[in-house]
C-alpha cells in the first residue's frame, strides 16, 4: 500500500479498492498522526494577567519537555507535529 505524500493518506484509488472489496482500511496503511484522537482542550492564556511572560512560557515549555520524556514513540511524533 501506497500513502500520499502529502497526508500520508491512502490514495483515492486505493481507498476505492476497499470500498469495492467491503474492506475496512487497515491502520497500517494509515500514518500515526491521523490514527489518534486528542482530546484535551488547548490552553487559554490571559495576556492582560500575565506577568511575567518569559517565565510562564518557560513553565508551559518545562511541562511539554517532561510530557515528551515519558511518552511512547508515536506520542513524540504526535506531540513534535503538534509544537
Amino acid at each position: 500500500m501506497f500513502a500520499e505524500k502529502d497526508h500520508d493518506l491512502p490514495c483515492a484509488h486505493e481507498l476505492a479498492e476497499y470500498v469495492r472489496a467491503n474492506m475496512l482500511i487497515p491502520l497500517e496503511c494509515i500514518d500515526v498522526y491521523w490514527t489518534k484522537l486528542y482530546m484535551c482542550p488547548l490552553a487559554s492564556i490571559n495576556l492582560e494577567v500575565v506577568d511575567d511572560l518569559g517565565s510562564h512560557l518557560t513553565k508551559e515549555l518545562d511541562t511539554i519537555n517532561q510530557h515528551f520524556f515519558v511518552s511512547n514513540k508515536s506520542e513524540k511524533i504526535m506531540l513534535l507535529k503538534r509544537l
